[in-house]
């Protein structure tokens, strides 16, 4: 994932080293490893995409820039993000590696890689499916090897992975507006919550309970 600070500062950790941000850096926060931010009262960070597995891209402080850059990056996140698509088309994630001024990445074919962006919008929204790459690769037609190689290009990191990582984003969700951990964990397809407060635990450090307690409390209930 490629963020960047458009106003104000933040404090990025990724695997205990941390590292101030301030207005205008752009940051990689890489996946599979540990990320956390921080951001000071009236920051703004912005998501701009992922970019494509297979790029020689390092955590942390990636690019830096001025006011100019801010009208690009407003129309590059708000067309990876709510498919605000520009009159004349083209690739979001494209588009961020020429902002980054960054080599393109070895080519999907753009048949499997259209299908793969359907295929993980519509897992995105349905977080208890649990399918394997071979069921879903069969579904849509195309070998396993090409569907592994499509999500490696288009997340950086393998089904398994982006699932645990998109699982743990709706958990937060579900968590800060107030739900248990038992819904949580229906809602999401885990086996039960033990499993569920296991791997939320694994990735924040935290029980579900206490994150949401936390939740509750930054909203004054």
């Amino acid at each position: 994932m490629v963020c960047w600070v458009a106003a104000g500062g933040a404090e990025l950790t990724i695997d205990e080293e941390t590292v101030v941000l301030t207005a205008g850096d752009i940051v990689c926060l890489p996946a599979g490893r540990s990320v956390k931010y921080c951001t000071q009262e009236g920051s703004a960070v912005i998501p701009l995409g992922w970019l494509p597995g297979g790029l020689p891209m390092a955590g942390g402080i990636i690019a830096r820039v001025d006011e100019s850059a801010t009208a690009p990056l407003l129309r590059l996140a708000a067309w990876a993000y709510t498919e605000v698509t520009p009159y004349d088309g083209g690739d979001a994630r494209r588009a961020l590696e020429a902002a980054l001024g960054l080599q393109e990445a070895p080519a999907t074919h753009s048949d499997v890689t259209r299908a793969t962006y359907a295929l993980l919008d519509e897992l995105s929204h349905e977080p208890s499916n649990d399918a394997s790459t071979e069921q879903l690769a069969a579904r849509m037609g195309i070998e396993p090897a090409d569907l592994r190689g499509a999500i490696d290009a288009l997340t950086g990191t393998n089904l398994p992975s982006w699932r645990s990582r998109m699982r743990m984003a709706w958990a937060r969700q579900l968590l800060r507006e107030g739900a248990h951990a038992t819904q949580v964990a229906r809602r999401l397809g885990y086996a039960d919550s033990a499993s569920f407060s296991r791997a939320f635990t694994r990735a924040h450090g935290c029980p579900p309970g206490t994150y949401r307690k936390r939740g509750l409390s930054s909203r004054g209930e």
